[in-house]
């Protein structure tokens, strides 16, 4: 197999296979996963097709070892982009754990006990011009599979590195295994949004 130059990391040189979504999942709430769309037949397509504008990581496919990512119109600035990306997604492309490009730089990882403020801090970071996502879901995919996998590390890097944010809004899930999330980084800078526990309760 030829190593080719990736984007923008040395990546694995080969054919993806990208299926137009047939039918999917209106459950909007749970946890992102394989049998969300029904799928087309699948089309070959270049490595560099994860790397495109329109593409984003959406969950791992953990049977067959394999990052989902969906095709969708901008969906930037969306309040949950898991959600976004099960609404608007055209096709998905399956890229095996070994194509993926190595991990990123360490972005900042926002952590909270959820009606916290944090999408409203989302909402701030992104008015003062940082490129900041809010709780794309192969973490809490990552962070709720029992046994926890280790192994996940590496693909958690490499499905981060198709992410263009610097600041990264966990589901409050993703608190099951902080440190599988934060551990796949050199540097995480790291944030935990709290609330006084009486008006989080009664938010509930």
């Amino acid at each position: 197999m030829a190593i080719g130059n990736g984007s923008p990391r040395e990546t694995l040189k080969m054919s993806l296979s990208e299926y137009t979504v047939r039918f999917r999942t209106w459950d909007l709430l749970s946890i992102s996963g394989p049998h969300d769309f029904i799928l087309e037949a699948g089309r070959a397509v270049d490595s560099s097709r994860m790397f495109e504008p329109d593409v984003s990581p959406y969950c791992f496919d953990l049977a067959t070892r394999t990052l989902l990512c969906v095709s969708t119109p901008d969906i930037s600035g969306a309040s949950f982009f898991y959600q976004a990306q099960r609404q608007y997604a055209r096709s998905v492309i399956k890229v095996p754990f070994e194509a993926l490009p190595e991990g990123p730089a360490s972005p900042a990882l926002i952590f909270s006990i959820g009606r916290c403020g944090s999408t409203l801090l989302v909402r701030a970071l992104e008015a003062a011009g940082m490129r900041a996502v809010s709780e794309p879901d192969f973490y809490r995919q990552a962070a709720c599979h029992k046994p926890l996998d280790i192994s996940l590390r590496s693909a958690i890097a490499g499905a981060t590195q198709l992410l263009p944010y610097s600041v990264i809004k966990l589901h409050l899930e993703c608190n099951n295994a902080p440190l599988l999330i934060a551990g796949v980084f050199d540097s995480p800078r790291i944030m935990f949004i709290l609330r006084d526990p009486v008006d989080w309760a009664a938010s509930l």
